[in-house]
C-alpha cells in the first residue's frame, strides 16, 4: 500500500510510504463505534440465533419481544423494563454494539446456551459484523499486481 500526500494548495501529490501496514482499530474502539439500524440488527440478531424468527419481526417493528424481556429480567433490571420498552419502542436511530439492552440480551445469551462470556462477545461481535484480532494487527496486505 502506498499513502499519497496530497497538497491542498499547490494539488502536488507526492507518497510518505510505500507498504505501509493497514492498522485495525482496536477491538474496544470498534465495538464502541459500531451501529446498525433496528432491521439490520434483529436480521443480524436472528441470523446469530439468539432471538427466534418471529421475535425478530416483533423487535423490528418496535415490538418487545419475549427475549427482550428475558434478557433484561436476566439483568436484573426489572425497574428499567418499562423505560427500556419506550426507548426501543421510540428508537428510530442507531443500535450501539454497547448498549446496555444489546449486553443484556448477550449475558441472557449466554446464559441460555450456557456460553462463556467470551463465546458471548464473539456472538455479539459477530451481529455488528466485528472481526476482532489482534488489538492494532496490520491487516494482511492485498495482493499485488505485476
Amino acid at each position: 500500500m502506498t499513502i499519497t500526500v496530497i497538497d491542498l494548495v499547490t494539488g502536488e501529490c507526492r507518497n510518505l510510504a510505500q507498504d505501509a501496514p493497514v492498522l485495525t482499530p482496536p477491538l474496544a474502539l470498534q465495538r464502541a463505534q459500531a451501529s446498525l439500524d433496528r432491521a439490520a440488527f434483529c436480521t443480524a440478531l436472528l441470523a446469530q440465533g439468539v432471538i427466534a424468527p418471529e421475535e425478530a419481526v416483533e423487535a423490528a417493528r418496535g415490538g418487545w419481544p419475549p427475549a427482550f424481556a428475558a434478557a433484561l429480567a436476566t439483568a436484573g433490571d426489572g425497574d428499567g423494563d418499562l423505560t427500556a420498552q419506550i426507548a426501543w419502542a421510540a428508537q428510530s436511530g442507531r443500535i450501539g454494539r454497547t448498549d446496555p439492552l444489546v449486553l443484556a440480551l448477550l449475558a441472557w445469551h449466554a446464559a441460555d446456551r450456557g456460553l462463556t462470556p467470551g463465546a458471548a462477545e464473539a456472538v455479539g461481535d459477530a451481529v455488528f459484523g466485528l472481526s476482532p484480532g489482534a488489538d492494532c494487527a496490520p491487516e494482511p496486505a492485498a495482493p499485488q499486481s505485476v
